[in-house]
């Protein structure tokens, strides 16, 4: 299912929850640093109940207090990024995988495609090869 199918009306299951786990993440991060929801709100430019209501996933929140929590907290859209790619192909994400490991996560599937685009790179270069 295309990312544009997830924001069609008729698809608020799905956007719930990413919400959710993005809430998750959003406060796992919050944890692991230390900082007040006081902090990421005048940081994101919300109001600290607001934050408290993106951290529960409530489903009201739009994704851009998401990101702007999430660059409050130096964590880079990966974090929501990755589990939507799950959800468009009907796989359940484990939360576990994003948070500590995001960094790493992120570098393989930067790598992964890198790869992809260099192998059909070299396809083009090298037509009828084999060994590539």
């Amino acid at each position: 299912m295309p990312f544009r199918a997830l924001l069609r009306i008729g698809n608020d299951v799905k956007l719930a929850e990413i919400k959710q786990i993005s809430g998750w993440c959003l406060e796992q991060r919050r944890g692991q640093l230390h900082v007040k929801q006081e902090v990421v709100a005048s940081d994101a430019g919300l109001t600290s109940r607001w934050v408290r209501e993106i951290e529960a996933g409530n489903p009201k929140a739009k994704l851009d207090d998401h990101f702007k929590c999430a660059a409050a907290l130096d964590l880079s859209a990966g974090y929501m990024m990755i589990p939507m790619l799950f959800m468009e192909r009907s796989a359940e994400f484990p939360r576990e995988l994003l948070l500590p490991r995001l960094a790493a996560l992120e570098a393989r599937c930067v790598n992964a495609l890198s790869d992809e685009v260099m192998g059909s790179v070299r396809q083009k270069l090298l037509p009828g090869r084999s060994d590539i």
